[in-house]
């Protein structure tokens, strides 16, 4: 009689409950609401994270990367569907509730890599190509078409493509391209920039015209009812041999830019890192870590609130705020890099006479403007950020309802 080993059917009951619990893992979600609003899995979504190009790194590193950005919380990433370790990490956002914008730019048949992954757990997004708007690279035509094939073959999940807007000429194509993916994003690289870059001799202006860039993406989104996304730098340019003075951004510039970007409207944030080198630029990172828990405390206002941008009558003062929850949020940019800025920010009527609080949210950010008359008024500092808080003391009551009466 021959005796079964029990060790040996434990394993085969270990892996059956790992196979059922990787079958258990839903497959994601993700759509557009209405106005523009970033559905994942039916819920409104901000999403927050990195552009990730890391298909190069050794496996380890990949991986290091991605735990460090879910540790630090953050809930998305683009990644390549090239390169070592790919499998365990989708298992591993799966694991975390992360996601991944996939990018499969080398694949032969980019709709037969979708297909093999759709199904995972963990994906939000599928990349067009990077840089769309240069010619050289991918005509109009062909990303529409691109974009209903895989629509076609995945309409589960939404699609992402990037603009450089280098020069005038991509800008002034603003409308062409951002209605052809759901995502739509502004590769804002301003700092050390290419010479080929039109930003390359404006570096003293360089914030105020991210921002104005920027903005004109948002609002030609807005014509299609599509959300628009940043792709903020953070790296240094220093890896192109023929660039004559690269450089990191700093930790003022970040915050300068991102801030800028929500007063803008955008609807995520997908900082560009190239690799795991800013990993290494502690002080940058740390902001970067900090800006997520900002959003975090932000995300209620984001996602729900009413926006609206403040005619500041200055460039170099940027100023927006959201209506929600019979609150107000109040941010205020000086994009100059060398002058302080008078800024008066007028807010709703209702600030005028009632009397009401305003607290900077904060507190690594300056607290230099006053709340009279009910409005924000005072000097900004050069490449400041301010974000204020502002509650009404005396809630005006509720209307009231009537009850009707049926009649007899």
């Amino acid at each position: 009689m021959n005796k079964q080993n029990p060790f040996g059917r434990i394993l085969i009951i270990i892996s059956i409950l790992v196979i059922i619990s990787n079958l258990a893992v839903a497959q994601s979600v993700s759509s557009l609401g209405s106005y523009g609003t970033i559905l994942l899995n039916g819920k409104p979504f901000f999403p927050f994270g990195l552009y990730f190009s890391s298909s190069r790194l050794p496996a380890p590193d990949r991986m290091d990367g991605i735990k460090t950005m879910i540790s630090s919380g953050f809930n998305v990433a683009f990644i390549s569907n090239e390169g070592e370790g790919f499998q365990n990490l989708l298992d591993t956002a799966e694991k975390y509730n992360f996601y991944y914008v996939v990018g499969t730019n080398r694949s032969s048949d980019k709709v037969q890599a979708i297909n093999t992954i759709k199904h995972r757990g963990c994906i939000f997004a599928w990349d067009l190509t990077d840089d769309s708007d240069d010619p050289g690279l991918a005509k109009p035509d062909d990303l529409v078409k691109l974009n209903s094939s895989i629509k076609s073959a995945d309409p589960d999940h939404l699609t992402f493509m990037t603009l450089t807007g280098y020069f005038q000429q991509r800008r002034n194509l603003a409308d062409l391209y951002t209605g052809m993916a759901d995502l739509p994003a502004y590769q804002a690289y301003p700092i050390g920039p290419l010479p080929a870059s039109d930003l390359f001799n404006r570096q003293d202006i360089v914030l105020t015209d991210t921002y104005n860039r920027l903005l004109m993406y948002v609002q030609s989104a807005a014509k299609y009812n599509k959300p628009f996304i940043l792709t903020n730098q953070v790296f240094s340019w220093n890896f192109r041999i023929n660039n004559p003075s690269p450089r990191w951004p700093v930790v003022s510039e970040l915050r300068n830019m991102v801030y800028t970007s929500l007063a803008a409207g955008v609807k995520g944030i997908l900082a560009y890192s190239y690799t795991n080198e800013l990993l290494k630029q502690m002080t940058l990172w740390e902001e970067f870590k900090t800006i997520r828990q900002d959003i975090l405390t932000l995300e209620p206002v984001l996602l729900f609130g009413s926006l609206t941008r403040v005619n500041t009558e200055d460039e170099e003062v940027i100023a927006s705020y959201w209506e929600y929850n019979d609150e107000c949020y109040v941010v205020v940019v000086n994009t100059s890099y060398t002058k302080s800025k008078s800024a008066f920010i007028l807010l709703p009527e209702i600030y005028e006479n009632a009397p009401a609080t305003a607290t900077s949210l904060f507190p690594r950010m300056p607290n230099t403007l006053s709340f009279t008359g009910g409005n924000l008024t005072g000097d900004i500092p050069p490449v400041a950020v301010e974000f204020y808080k502002l509650v009404l003391l005396n809630k005006p009551p509720a209307p009231v309802m009537s009850k009707k009466v049926k009649s007899k």
